[in-house]
């Protein structure tokens, strides 16, 4: 009976150290998982602070492409108000250039008329 008794103590002192072993691993388990709990707040906190400033980047972007836009509607005016200068000056040029060749034909036939005489 003692060794059935002993038997019985030396299993429980077994399963009493497989139960420590299995503490300690749990412990460490739990640590692993207390610290994986911090990494995810910390890639939390991160993802939202890189999300603040991709809108901020967003923001400013279209802020900035709607100044060049501006910009380059007011140039398109100008050159759209130069073209039409240029257009008015050429037409002009055209005009005094016909009423140039009518004058010098003008004078040319009065140069004639004043020779003949």
């Amino acid at each position: 009976m003692e060794k059935q008794l002993n038997a019985i103590l030396d299993s429980l002192e077994t399963l009493k150290q497989g139960q420590d072993r299995f503490e300690t691993k749990l412990n460490r388990f739990e640590t692993k998982l207390s610290q994986l709990d911090e990494r995810q707040d910390r890639f939390e906190t991160t993802l939202e602070q890189m999300d603040e400033k991709l809108d901020h980047f967003a923001l400013e972007t279209r802020r900035h492409f709607k100044h060049i836009e501006n910009i380059l509607d007011e140039h398109k005016e100008t050159f759209n108000v130069a073209a039409d200068k240029i257009k008015t000056t050429h037409i002009d040029m055209e005009y005094l250039s016909g009423k140039a060749g009518q004058h010098d034909t003008r004078l040319h036939s009065l140069e004639r008329q004043l020779q003949s005489l």
